[in-house]
């Protein structure tokens, strides 16, 4: 994963706001959202949402992440899942997944377009002392 801090002041408005960082690791079972301005179907030609998309998952326990990932995941990633037709897209990389008003993850890859296998995402728990080390708060 790769982290970037802005040097810039960020203005809160209706549009943007500060999250909470996460208090814990994700959890299997545990409700989420995920959001991106990715495409909203797979192919050639499609274009990315003119609006931020974001939809329910779930999240998954690392084995059965594993078993139905077919791409290799490192430990500081865990997975969501809703349904086929309903994912992570091309584009939506970086997008939030946002648990208990709190940042669990930042999206990382899907496996096509919501096709039934689940979205991989980075966990922001792993990377909190970093994130504190370099963040202005």
């Amino acid at each position: 994963m790769d982290l970037r801090f802005l040097k810039t002041t960020i203005k809160y408005n209706d549009f943007q706001s500060r999250i909470a960082l996460p208090t814990q690791p994700p959890n299997s079972g545990v409700f989420g959202t995920i959001a991106g301005w990715g495409k909203t179907e797979e192919g050639y030609g499609t274009t990315n949402s003119h609006y931020l998309k974001q939809s329910s998952v779930v999240i998954l326990n690392s084995t059965d992440c594993a078993s139905r990932v077919p791409l290799p995941m490192a430990s500081t990633q865990f997975c969501t899942f809703h349904s086929v037709g309903t994912g992570i897209c091309s584009g939506d990389d970086g997008g939030s997944v946002v648990s208990n008003g709190e940042l669990y993850g930042v999206i990382s890859f899907s496996y096509g377009c919501a096709q039934g296998i689940p979205d991989v995402h980075t966990a922001v728990y792993y990377y909190l002392d970093f994130i504190r080390l370099y963040m202005l708060v």
